[in-house]
């Protein structure tokens, strides 16, 4: 479920993303895209594990923010979830953050609406 503080939605992801409930997933972080809210910040603190559904998942969700003038970024201690993400080169699309307060600092600017980076494709 997504809580909204002050332009704000924190929505905490599953242990496990993959072809179960990647659809779920996206579905739950679009939900959160709603008037109001400017960033919708993924807490993947518990996800020890995201397969390629989870990341198309994820890809989709940050698209469909970006349309919505809505920034999306992604709770994501050092490990292997961070590491695949990196190396796929989505790192400058998720603004990954080791902790909820490090997503939100102010070294974070909000973006202006409409000018949120465009996704880059993904099947």
């Amino acid at each position: 479920m997504a809580n909204h503080i002050t332009g704000v939605a924190l929505v905490a992801l599953p242990a496990e993303i993959d072809v179960a409930n990647a659809d779920g997933v996206y579905t739950q972080l679009c939900m959160a895209f709603t008037t109001g809210i400017d960033i919708v910040i993924t807490d993947m603190r518990l996800t020890t594990f995201c397969d390629s559904r989870g990341i198309r998942a994820l890809v989709h969700a940050g698209r469909h923010a970006a349309e919505e003038g809505v920034e999306l970024r992604c709770v994501i201690p050092p490990r292997h979830v961070a590491l695949i993400l990196e190396l796929l080169g989505l790192n400058e699309h998720i603004s990954p953050s080791p902790t909820v307060p490090a997503a939100l600092s102010d070294d974070k600017p909000v973006r202006e609406r409409g000018t949120v980076e465009p996704w880059p494709a993904f099947p």
